[in-house]
């Protein structure tokens, strides 16, 4: 059995940022990248383990057992984009990336 790309990561203890960087350089991430980079770039985020399915951005705590933070970032027609927690029923429609990113941050600080 050969440990895959994760599986180093997390063994040398740069699990999120070597998830950060597939996301950003994976030529299956094409489409996504802008929303990606866009995120990445804020520098509020970083701690976070990014996923992507579907074109949604999923930012997850790693570091907390008893208590995860989670939030997700998709992008709508337009320039409008959905802010969902997971642990709230209502999502929330911005008409920036840039208001998308500021209640994604507000949402991740409050305890997700």
């Amino acid at each position: 059995m050969v440990p895959g790309r994760l599986a180093k990561a997390h063994e040398s203890g740069d699990l999120v940022p070597a998830q950060w960087n597939w996301l950003r350089t994976a030529g299956e991430f094409s489409d996504e990248r802008p929303l990606v980079e866009a995120v990445y770039a804020d520098g509020r985020f970083a701690k976070f383990f990014p996923t992507l399915s579907h074109g949604t951005l999923r930012l997850r705590s790693v570091h907390t057992l008893q208590r995860f933070q989670e939030v997700c970032i998709t992008p709508l027609s337009g320039d409008s984009y959905r802010v969902e927690n997971p642990r709230l029923l209502d999502p929330t429609v911005v008409d920036s990336l840039r208001g998308a990113l500021a209640v994604a941050s507000e949402a991740l600080a409050s305890g997700g």
